[in-house]
C-alpha cells in the first residue's frame, strides 16, 4: 500500500530537468554538473545530461548559425567557407 502511494506521488512530482539556458547562465553550475554527468549519469537523470550539453554547446559555439549573417562592416551576408 505504502509502495503504492509512492509511485502515484512521484507520477503526481516528475522532477523537471533545468533549461539548458538556466545552466549555461551559471558556468560553475555547469561545470559541477557536466562532472556529475561523467561519474554519476544514471543518478543525475539523462534529462539533466541532455540539457547540460546543450547548455555547453549555447556556451561555447552560439546559439544560431551565423553563416549567413551579415558582416557588422560591410553589412553584406558573409561568404561560406569551406
Amino acid at each position: 500500500m505504502t509502495s503504492a502511494c509512492l509511485v502515484m506521488l512521484a507520477a503526481c512530482n516528475p522532477v523537471k530537468a533545468p533549461t539548458a539556458e538556466a545552466i549555461a547562465s551559471d558556468p560553475n553550475r555547469m561545470k559541477e554538473l557536466m562532472r556529475q554527468c561523467k561519474v554519476e549519469r544514471a543518478k543525475v537523470g539523462d534529462a539533466t545530461c541532455t540539457a547540460v550539453s546543450e547548455a555547453w554547446r549555447l556556451r561555447f559555439m552560439g546559439k544560431g548559425n551565423t553563416q549567413n549573417a551579415p558582416s557588422a562592416a560591410t553589412g553584406q551576408p558573409s561568404a561560406a567557407r569551406d
